[in-house]
Order: structure tokens, then sequence, then C-alpha cells
């Protein structure tokens, strides 16, 4: 591995663009930065809360949706089929109790 090899592990862009740059600029303004509420100095928290929003788009864009469903439910995107409600017991235990 010769000395001008980058390390193992994320690195920078050889180029950086102006983009980067100004990210870069503004990762290390939040880190040097003295919120008013302390929960906010973790640049995790602030990433995922602006973060969310296009993540929340493209989810919707990619399946189609037109709005946030009643109640979530995973399998209805893995079955395309309506969710069932389980009101936490099983049906066959709710018509076993009822017999």
């Amino acid at each position: 591995m010769s000395d001008d090899s980058p390390s193992i592990g994320p690195n920078p862009p050889v180029t950086s663009w102006p983009e980067y740059d100004q990210l870069a600029d503004a990762v290390d303004a939040y880190l040097g930065h003295d919120p008013d509420d302390p929960a906010w100095r973790d640049i995790w928290r602030a990433l995922g809360a602006i973060m969310g929003e296009y993540q929340r788009q493209a989810f919707i864009d990619a399946f189609g949706l037109v709005g946030p469903a009643e109640k979530p439910c995973i399998s209805r995107l893995i079955t395309g089929e309506d969710c069932r409600p389980t009101h936490g017991h099983s049906e066959s235990a709710a018509t076993q109790s009822a017999s």
C-alpha cells in the first residue's frame, strides 16, 4: 500500500465539489454550536430530523402511496393484503374461549 492510497473506511472524495465542502463546513459549524436544548447537541439526532422528511417522501414515492395508513402494518407492504386486527391475541384463541 503506497502513501498516497486512502486509508480503509469512509474517506472524503479526492476532489471535492462546492456542495460537499458546504456540507463539511455546516457539520463543523453544527458541532461547534451550543444549542438551547442540550438534546440537540447530538448531530445524529439533527441529521435524522433533517433527513427524515426526505426519507419519508422517498418511501412514499417508491411505493406509490398517497397518504399515511390508518394504522401501521408492515405485512401490507410484504403481502399486499390488508392487515387483520389482532388485539393482542390470536383469532383461534378467541374462538376456543367462546365455545
